[in-house]
């Protein structure tokens, strides 16, 4: 599957860059697309793009289709620890800089980089939630399937 991952510098916080990974709507199925409530392009891309957080494509379509409340908060939790673990392991094989197991928030980057956007491949990860949690402290890039030499956006 098809990922985007970007460094971008925070306005105002120099030298410090937020890195995010993202999916394009079109690398999910129209069922998935449509349980996915925000729908934007997160500032890449053409307008329309919609991009989806990796959280959304990992979690089973059963919680997706929960109504709000306590169960699916919980549930959300748990999932959104796993894709932020999971972020992590992809972003630090695309920009070396990174060395945290949870990406940060914003990251002091003393070397001051440029912005950046990687399009990239990984194995499908798609509703993928259970066996990803189950396997969190094995996974790496490699077993992924994170191709390190995607193409830098211009």
């Amino acid at each position: 599957m098809q990922i985007i991952a970007t460094r971008t510098r925070a306005a105002g916080h120099h030298p410090y860059f937020a890195y995010r990974l993202y999916i394009p709507f079109d690398q999910l199925s129209p069922e998935r697309q449509s349980l996915i409530s925000y729908r934007t392009n997160f500032g890449h891309g053409r307008a329309g793009d919609h991009l989806a957080r990796l959280r959304e494509v990992i979690a089973p379509m059963a919680h997706l289709g929960l109504r709000p409340g306590p169960a699916r908060h919980e549930q959300g939790r748990a999932i959104d620890r796993v894709a932020k673990r999971i972020e992590a392991i992809i972003v630090r094989k695309l920009y070396p800089e990174i060395t945290a197991v949870i990406l940060p928030v914003l990251l002091r980057v003393p070397a001051n980089p440029d912005d950046a956007a990687i399009y990239t491949s990984v194995g499908d990860l798609t509703g993928r939630y259970q066996a990803l949690a189950a396997h969190i402290e094995d996974l790496t890039a490699d077993t992924l399937g994170v191709d390190q030499f995607g193409k830098r956006a211009a």
